[in-house]
């Protein structure tokens, strides 16, 4: 699974002559144009309200902030690294565009979801009552893993409330609305380029 998306820019023989002498300004307007639009649909999902009413994590700011665009040959190669928080890798974009699964980290036993928004963003070690080697102690939380069941639980020791829910992994399915559509995409890219024509022209190179 790719964590880059390439798009390639097509030349017609009426201009391909006049493409070759500025191809690099061309290509470096198109690769800043399909940046750019690419961190404006991220800022824009990050502003959409989190489906359960939890504080959101700022994924997609961060995502739009590390979009990096590339020349590479005939080609435009946007890529969005993987963001890491306080050590721990969270998912990358590519693996919510196209799907996955997600394991616990080397040495974990389970991957741990808030249930209650006042956990969200925070790991079950951050929040007390954790004893080294990752069992709980009566302290805030303890840990509850039913017998035979495929699932456990952090419970607040002092309410009574389940906190996270342990499960071995979690499957995501694609999410086609991580990305823009193609169409927009090279909308964005023809747009950039054409202004870099028109800053050509202003200085007297006409194709």
């Amino acid at each position: 699974m790719p964590d880059a998306l390439t798009i390639k820019i097509e030349r017609t023989p009426k201009v391909a002559e006049w493409l070759d002498r500025q191809r690099q300004p061309m290509m470096e307007a198109g690769a800043d144009g399909l940046r750019s639009a690419l961190a404006r649909h991220f800022r824009k999902k990050n502003a959409t309200p989190n489906a359960r009413g939890f504080p959101r994590s700022k994924f997609w700011a961060s995502a739009a902030e590390s979009v990096t665009s590339a020349v590479d040959g005939d080609s435009i190669v946007v890529a969005v690294p993987k963001r890491e928080d306080r050590g721990r890798e969270f998912a990358p974009v590519s693996l919510r565009w196209k799907g996955g699964t997600i394991l616990p980290r080397e040495g974990k036993k389970a991957l741990a979801i808030p249930l209650d928004p006042a956990v969200a963003h925070i790991w079950p070690s951050e929040h007390g009552g954790v004893a080294t080697g990752g069992d709980y102690d009566e302290g805030a939380t303890s840990l509850f893993w039913p017998k035979n069941s495929s699932h456990g639980f952090i419970k607040d020791n002092e309410t009574g409330e389940f906190l996270w829910l342990l499960v071995a992994k979690t499957t995501h399915k694609p999410d086609p609305s991580v990305m823009p559509s193609e169409d927009d995409l090279r909308k964005a890219v023809a747009r950039r380029m054409r202004s870099a024509i028109r800053g050509l022209e202003a200085e007297g190179i006409e194709p």
